[in-house]
């Protein structure tokens, strides 16, 4: 019986983690994109051009150019 409560410990620890990596990678992943879409605004590009770029909306370009909260994140 205790080992298979350690098994189970075990399991739900390394899904903890995985989906805590695959978190921390997705917030950096968006982390970038955020950094490109201003390195694109300074160089002026027109925000359609930005969102096809950087593969967001144009809803989310102009959210972060403008400081918006996204409630949807």
């Amino acid at each position: 019986m205790c080992r298979e409560l350690e098994e189970l410990y075990q399991m739900g620890m390394m899904d903890g983690k995985a989906e805590g990596r695959n978190e921390g990678i997705a917030e950096g992943e968006r982390m970038a994109k955020k950094e490109m879409v201003f390195s694109l605004a300074e160089i002026e590009l027109p925000v359609e051009k930005i969102a096809e770029l950087v593969k967001v909306s144009v809803q989310q370009v102009q959210e972060w150019l403008t400081g918006s909260p996204n409630p949807a994140r």
